[in-house]
């Protein structure tokens, strides 16, 4: 692609953000098949910059050039970085986790179906099924050159190019200079070396291609297809393997995020109602965060853990101008709630005289001649307040905390009952991480425990709230959205029609998927506020998702007035 415009910016800042330094011009940006700056991969240069000195690792390149395969060893020693920066910056930076499981599913799922067509397609094809703690199907030696080429979180750069190095020269016959750089060895049992850019090749070397001896086996993954076997019998293997897939998928979300608060048929009931049109084959989980213990969630709880702490510190930074904005909140709330109650004017003992009824004490000795007004609470009220938990917030996750603990404490104090989520997408799977629920008073602190992972999925994320909104408790509700108003999410949606199949979850079939869902909302009786998170690019996409029922904070001083106002709104006119 023409590397200009926004989306060099775009990955520009994704690296410099990764690296955490901005005072250098980046060599490389890696873009998506669309041009589209890709997130994960200026991530990881961004990290080989942080972690690694990246002017070795571009001295290495430059002693490939010349070489038929100088691009297929690029590839493989880029796969050893992004393995390398993964674990040196798993626990600094846990975010990466869910990028990476995108990553990796998206690029599986170019394959499915498909055979590798070379030697770095199988070796790429084992390195994400690992990724993603899935079976590995590959050669012998394809997977013990990828056992030597995952660089692990100890090594730096000095090691990482010896490493790369004596992959090349072990299983390429691709040899680095000798010392003084003048003139060819000769290499065992006599073979002549030959120099090309900066390295030698063994030049009548076996080819890698066969060696490995792919290329033409067919791959069927699990299944084993044989000549009696019947379509039935076939069909009966592939539901098998679904099921198995979804299962160990399941397992994955589960480790990663915490038990389900419902299991089995009920989720799939669930999924059957939700999981429909543009979200066919997505599913669902929900769940407190709650885990088994173990060694792999306890990493997730240590990496939650040091985010809850980030959170809490953002906030107690703060904590005078967060507690005025909670109180200013609290009393837009409450005078709203005050004069939005209903006045009842009841004959009492006491109270306003009403002259024209004097006559009935004197003659009948009734003593019920005054009027008392009663202000009558009619609010059968409930808030649910869902915050984007994507990748795309990691940024701003400690500031979207405080803000969705503002805004339930403020109602809390109100005596309204507020339930508090994240949403995020990763794989198929929406997840939704619930805080608080409408009888936890007492747990607002818990919004703190918010952090963010894979794809934002709004479209589905907003139905699903909608249809467990309330929960058929409360007549009155409203859904408060935190978003970046930028629905992107890499599993893309189904499409039905002459020709079904699947297009891109993203950009403005994203942006209507889920302003259609707020229509929906609103149309069945739900308010749905949506209050901006974002960069000011998607500012246009968040106002045809929510309509007038949109807050852009301008700064976090103005924030109690601008969501005060969208509140009394709602609260007046459901009274």
């Amino acid at each position: 692609m023409e590397d200009r415009g926004s989306e060099k910016t775009r990955a520009s800042n994704i690296i410099w953000t990764a690296a955490g330094n901005y005072a250098f011009k980046p060599e490389m940006r890696a873009y998506d098949e669309r041009g589209k700056a890709d997130i994960y991969w200026n991530q990881v240069i961004g990290a080989a910059h942080r972690y690694y000195e990246f002017e070795k690792i571009i001295e290495f390149f430059k002693t490939l050039e010349g070489d038929r395969s100088a691009v297929i060893f690029r590839n493989l020693m880029w796969i050893g970085i992004e393995n390398g920066t993964y674990h040196k910056g798993f626990e600094e930076r846990p975010a990466i986790v869910s990028l990476r499981e995108a990553y990796a599913t998206k690029t599986l799922g170019k394959w499915e179906g498909k055979d590798p067509y070379d030697e770095v397609d199988e070796i790429e094809i084992a390195h994400y099924r690992k990724a993603l703690g899935l079976n590995v199907e590959a050669s012998p030696l394809a997977l013990k050159i990828l056992s030597e080429l995952e660089f692990d979180a100890s090594m730096d750069t000095d090691a990482i190019v010896g490493r790369m190095n004596r992959i090349l020269e072990g299983y390429f016959e691709f040899l680095p200079l000798d010392e003084n750089n003048i003139k060819p060895k000769r290499a065992k049992r006599g073979r002549e070396l030959v120099h090309l850019g900066g390295r030698r090749r063994l030049s009548q070397g076996v080819p890698f291609l066969k060696r490995l001896n792919i290329g033409t086996a067919e791959y069927n993954g699990e299944i084993q297809f044989g000549v009696d076997e019947t379509k039935s019998g076939v069909t009966l293997q592939l539901l098998k393997i679904r099921n198995k897939w979804e299962q160990d998928q399941r397992e994955y979300i589960r480790s990663h995020f915490g038990e389900p608060l419902i299991e089995g048929d009920k989720t799939r009931t669930l999924e059957g109602m939700l999981c429909t049109g543009s979200h066919s084959n997505c599913h669902l989980h929900l769940t407190r965060g709650e885990f088994i213990e173990n060694e792999e969630s306890s990493q997730v709880r240590k990496a939650r853990t040091r985010q809850r702490e980030s959170n809490l510190k953002h906030y107690d930074e703060s904590h005078a101008r967060n507690s005025n904005l909670i109180s200013k909140l609290e009393r837009r709330i409450r005078n709203t709630m005050l004069t939005s109650m209903e006045a009842t004017k009841l004959k009492s003992e006491s109270g306003s005289l009403v002259i024209e009824k004097v006559w009935r004490n004197v003659y009948l000795n009734d003593d019920k001649v005054f009027v008392r007004t009663l202000h009558e609470k009619t609010m059968d009220l409930c808030v649910d307040i869902m915050l984007d938990g994507s990748a795309s917030q990691m940024s701003r996750q400690e500031s979207i905390a405080a803000q969705g603990y503002i805004i339930a404490e403020s109602l809390t104090r109100c005596g309204i009952p507020v339930r508090v989520f994240s949403f995020c997408s990763v794989r198929d799977f929406l997840v939704l991480s619930v805080y608080r629920d409408y009888d936890d008073s007492r747990r607002n602190k818990a919004i703190f425990d918010y952090t963010v992972a894979g794809f934002n999925r709004d479209g589905l994320a907003i139905r699903t709230a909608l249809h467990l909104a309330g929960e058929g408790r409360f007549q009155n509700r409203i859904l408060i959205v935190l978003t970046d108003g930028d629905p992107n999410d890499m599993h893309g949606m189904s499409i039905s029609g002459r020709l079904p199949g699947r297009k891109e979850y993203a950009g403005p079939a994203g942006v209507e998927d889920a302003a259609r869902e707020v229509r929906k909302g609103i149309q069945s009786g739900i308010a749905v506020i949506g209050v901006f998170t974002g960069q000011d690019r998607n500012v246009e996409a968040a106002k045809k998702i929510y309509g007038h029922n949109f807050a852009r904070i301008s700064s976090p001083d103005k924030f109690a007035d601008v969501v005060g106002v969208l509140l009394q709104n709602e609260l007046a006119n459901m009274i």
